[in-house]
């Protein structure tokens, strides 16, 4: 007999039905009303509109999520260079990601089974990245699944089934995924070594007798689904040895912004909450993990262990690679896993199932409220000053309108070029020149910030809120 599955009550049921379909209705309504971001624009125009065997050799700036930018190329020659195109492989990765929530929260008792699925769902990050046209949802969801297939993997090497052709290819559906997430962000490496690592030390430490030769093979199987997958994404790629080209110089600074990026916090965070939870995340993840290791619990031992294998994963990268400390969305994986360690400290010391069940309850009331007041169906949070590009592109189509047919030459930051050449496409009476340099040539001139108005240009339209000016050149006839 495998580990049994946890029972579920109808509540809970019903609790993670509406909560995983309100989640993924709020993800597909902002993959159609959200002006699209930077990093958005850059991977479609720079990268996806580009032969797969350019995507594969090009790495020059990591937004080539590689095998998600292939993902891109596909939905956006089917079905056009929409913003929802272009988001739809993010959204089936979040779908895919809160599926494999379900998948592994069903081997846990209540309450940890419908809280968990419930705040993964809500939590800030996750629905942002859940509909953010990046590699992110769909190579978390891949991390995931990987376990799901583990937990059943481990099953069988508990009760002597490692000989099975469905244990076999279960292994190698394993490396598939562990690849596939490596080959949309290089960064799920710290999570797939976790994982691995985890798995390993299950193997080794709870699985009676050991079958060393069996361990072996298994490992084999997940290389040959893995190794092949990076070859190919990585194996053309023209890329230096070199750092992450973005981090922090010291921890304290990656883990403030770790927390200030999960939870969409306003403003900048104190290091001492931002320290204090972290601190009570390792203390809940440790009594947890020994907790589970106590009771022989399969999947909550194996998903603690890659939650701390994870994290010291990361550590050596930094000291023993030289790495600096990333930016916290390329680490964002590491959030559910905050979660699961909670919920499952509570379950575990809190011995009356009433107050155990309203804890739980209460945290993801807490989550939930949280997600919904930081959730804006028009705006990124870091992107927020892009939200307000197709706007100005409008003000200036309309102030251009007499001249139907003209060519509008119009200057901009670097960081709106991309936004701006992405909504002129949309844009059919006039021709468009974007620049970022020489806005002298310019008929129109985008402000960011508190650059000043050229003393030769009329202020045309301002966007407050992201800071956003449009000035018309005096020279250009007035309609």
């Amino acid at each position: 007999m495998h580990e049994r599955i946890a029972g579920q009550s109808r509540v809970g049921r019903a609790l993670v039905a509406i909560g995983l379909m309100t989640a993924i209705g709020l993800a597909i309504l902002k993959a159609h009303e959200a002006p699209i971001t930077y990093d958005e624009a850059y991977t479609f125009l720079q990268f996806a509109r580009k032969h797969t065997g350019d995507i594969l050799s090009d790495y020059e700036y990591p937004n080539n999520h590689i095998l998600h930018t292939i993902a891109v190329r596909m939905t956006t020659r089917w079905f056009g260079d929409s913003l929802f195109a272009i988001r739809l492989p993010a959204v089936l990765g979040g779908i895919a990601l809160l599926g494999g929530v379900v998948a592994l929260s069903r081997r846990f008792d209540e309450p940890v089974r419908s809280a968990w699925p419930v705040c993964v769902a809500f939590l800030p990050v996750v629905m942002q990245y859940n509909t953010l046209a990046r590699g992110y949802s769909l190579g978390a969801a891949a991390c995931l699944w990987a376990a799901v297939l583990l937990v059943r993997a481990l099953d069988d090497a508990r009760h002597s089934e490692c000989r099975t052709r469905d244990h076999r290819l279960r292994l190698i559906a394993v490396g598939l995924l562990l690849g596939f997430a490596v080959g949309c962000v290089p960064t799920f490496g710290l999570f797939a070594a976790g994982l691995l690592a985890a798995t390993m030390l299950i193997r080794f430490v709870r699985i009676r007798p050991i079958r060393l030769r069996a361990a072996i093979v298994d490992g084999l199987l997940i290389a040959a689904g893995t190794l092949p997958i990076l070859l190919v994404v990585y194996g053309r790629v023209r890329l230096k040895p070199r750092e992450w080209p973005w981090g922090f110089g010291d921890w304290q600074s990656c883990n403030r912004a770790f927390w200030e990026h999960t939870l969409d916090w306003p403003g900048a965070m104190n290091q001492t909450p931002a320290i204090g939870m972290s601190i009570v995340i390792a203390l809940a993840a440790t009594v947890s993990l020994i907790g589970s290791f106590r009771r022989n619990e399969t999947a909550q031992s194996l998903l603690l262990a890659t939650f701390a294998f994870g994290v010291l994963a990361l550590v050596s990268a930094k000291t023993i690679l030289g790495t600096v400390w990333p930016l916290p969305r390329t680490i964002h994986w590491l959030a559910p896993f905050c979660l699961l360690a909670v919920l499952d400290f509570v379950s575990k010391a809190v011995r009356s199932p009433r107050a155990r069940n309203g804890a739980a309850t209460l945290i993801a009331a807490i989550v939930v409220v949280w997600g919904l007041s930081r959730w804006n169906i028009k705006r990124f949070s870091g992107w927020e000053d892009n939200a307000d590009v197709p706007s100005i592109v409008e003000a200036i189509e309309r102030d251009a309108a007499p001249s139907q047919g003209s060519t509008i030459t119009i200057a901009v930051p670097w960081r709106f070029d991309v936004c701006v050449k992405y909504a002129v496409r949309q844009m059919s009476q006039h021709h468009w020149r974007v620049l970022t340099i020489d806005g002298n040539a310019a008929d129109y001139v985008v402000l960011a910030d508190n650059e000043p108005t050229p003393v030769d240009a009329i202020l045309l339209d301002n966007q407050p809120i992201s800071a956003i000016r449009i000035a018309r050149r005096i020279r250009r006839t007035a309609p």
